[in-house]
């Protein structure tokens, strides 16, 4: 239950300051990033961005950034990979960034383990009172596996750092993960501000 690491396959990636994770393994976030709102965004107080005072829906193509407050709301990628806040998650407005990260090399030893879906980004880190979901989605299973393999893979940091000003190792945390309505599900209790990959993997 909760969230396990596995040591013999921790993955320690460098990363530069302001890059965080999409410098990682050299690539590169995409530009141009296409944000369309569904729903309206209400600032409070006037001039400059307030708090958020209702639900937020927005979709884009490869990078979203929306600010997000306590009402909650959902951002989705035209890949179908989908973070949903709920109500009450956030005490203050957040400006998140939902984007496609840079591929990952760390599951790949595919006796074991699988990458399923795109490899994702969600910064920055953010304290929740409440835990936020993020899915992509899922038709079948690679052979060999169940779903009881199912997982997401965290990226957080390998060990107490100064974020701001010096080089960032990671390392990936394993956390629960379900097969629901065609898709990958799973909940996050913190957001460190990195990538997330959902992936199937066996632990014998």
């Amino acid at each position: 239950m909760g969230i396990r690491n596995r040591d013999s396959r921790v993955a320690l990636i460098t990363t530069f300051a302001g890059a965080v994770a999409i410098a990682a393994c050299g690539g590169s976030s995409s530009s141009g990033a296409s944000t369309t709102s569904t729903a309206a965004e209400e600032s409070s107080g006037g001039g400059g961005s307030g708090d958020v005072t209702s639900e937020v829906h927005k979709r884009g193509n490869k990078k979203l950034i929306a600010e997000v407050g306590p009402p909650g709301g959902t951002l989705e990628l035209d890949n179908g990979a989908r973070l949903t806040i709920p109500s009450g998650a956030l005490t203050e407005t957040v400006e998140f960034t939902f984007s496609e990260g840079a591929r990952t090399t760390a599951f790949a030893n595919h006796e074991y383990e699988r990458a399923i879906g795109p490899t994702l980004e969600i910064a920055p880190g953010a304290a929740l009172a409440s835990p936020v979901q993020v899915s992509v989605p899922l038709s079948t299973l690679p052979e060999g596996f169940r779903e009881e393999h199912l997982t997401l893979g965290l990226e957080v940091p390998a060990s107490a750092q100064r974020l701001e000003s010096q080089n960032v190792q990671t390392r990936w945390d394993y956390l629960p993960a379900e097969s629901k309505s065609g898709r990958a599900i799973a909940s996050i209790s913190e957001v460190p501000g990195f990538r997330v990959q959902f992936l199937v993997s066996r632990n014998d």
